[in-house]
């Protein structure tokens, strides 16, 4: 089977799963504590071996950006049964690497008022900090610089926003604003995608 990785990762299999593992396997991956995802794994034999290179691509990265990095180690499932281990090599996809440019996830059905979204930028953009910068058009215009916890000063900044249409029927105006604000920021370093639902695989 011929795909664009998303990573390549070293696979160990649980030595409690006795059945045989092939490539181009479906699979759930376990990526960070709260999220998990589903995938084809592949090598370059008809079987996994343990110790084995593997490719694999999973589904949606874009819903849980800047969340691996080499030596990660991800849980691997066959429905609820634990199969294996894998240990992040490389990381072929920008998207998925804590290290390289940062990328927001916006779920428009979880915004349900303008100051919920603002609320929700100043908790990702500042990780959490208690004091009210950002909970603003002026705030956030600032926090979008970066400096405030998640990103540097002038480091570029991704944001997908899918079930944006939701958002836009709640929020009124005040969503044509927030999205001038981003788009027209004046570090140039903002760059935001707009998905009526889900966002592409």
């Amino acid at each position: 089977m011929n795909f664009q990785p998303d990573i390549t990762a070293r696979w160990k299999q649980n030595q409690e799963y006795s059945k045989n593992i092939f490539s181009g396997i479906r699979s759930i991956f376990q990526i960070m504590d709260n999220c998990m995802t589903s995938g084809i794994m592949e090598g370059d034999d008809q079987e996994l071996q343990t110790t084995d290179t593997v490719r694999i691509k999973f589904a949606s990265p874009k819903y849980y950006p800047n969340s691996l990095y080499p030596g990660k180690d991800i849980d691997v499932f066959d429905g609820s049964k634990r199969i294996g281990t894998i240990t992040v090599e490389e990381i072929v996809n920008p998207v998925l690497d804590r290290d390289r440019e940062k990328w927001i996830l916006i779920d428009g059905r979880e915004i349900n008022t303008t100051d919920d979204f603002l609320d929700l930028m100043h908790q990702k953009l500042t990780r959490g900090s208690n004091d009210y910068i950002g909970r603003n058009f002026n705030g956030f215009n600032d926090l979008l610089w970066g400096g405030f916890g998640f990103h540097e000063y002038e480091e570029p900044l991704n944001f997908v926003w899918i079930f944006s249409e939701i958002s836009k029927e709640k929020l009124g105006a005040d969503f044509d604003i927030i999205v001038e604000i981003m788009t027209e920021h004046e570090s140039g370093k903002i760059k935001l995608e707009l998905y009526k639902e889900h966002a592409p695989e």
